[in-house]
């Protein structure tokens, strides 16, 4: 519902999986089919490395070449839309952005986590009750 609205007024739907990236493979927007303008996620995808990243659509991605100049697929990008910023711009932050991507939120990983994280809180609300 939240989709159609945003697609009938005009409104860029930007869905922060910061936290909500444990969701599974592909966080909370793949668990649930959802289809954002962007998407942005923090230091989880880089083990706790301070991090930030973002995607956008090509629709967006259109619309921010034609007011940031700069951003330009053949001319260096703008620390503020690219590779190059405080979250993203030194090489352990991408190292560990990829080793964690590659080997830690993985399909499999997550269905081991999941299975665990369940287990943990159905034993939390035995003890609990």
């Amino acid at each position: 519902a939240l989709r159609e609205m945003t697609r009938r007024t005009g409104t860029v739907l930007i869905i922060d999986e910061t936290h909500t990236i444990s969701s599974g493979s592909g966080g909370y927007t793949a668990l649930h089919g959802l289809e954002p303008d962007m998407l942005v996620a923090g230091k989880a995808i880089a083990g706790g490395i301070p991090a930030g990243i973002f995607g956008v659509t090509q629709e967006i991605a259109e619309r921010l070449w034609k007011i940031v100049p700069m951003v330009n697929p053949r001319v260096r990008q703008s620390a503020h839309l690219g590779i190059g910023g405080t979250l993203a711009g030194n090489a352990l932050t991408i190292a560990t952005m990829r080793a964690v991507l590659e080997e830690v939120l993985t399909p499999a990983n997550f269905e081991l986590m999941i299975a665990n994280a369940t287990r943990l809180a159905e034993a939390a609300r035995k003890i609990i009750a």
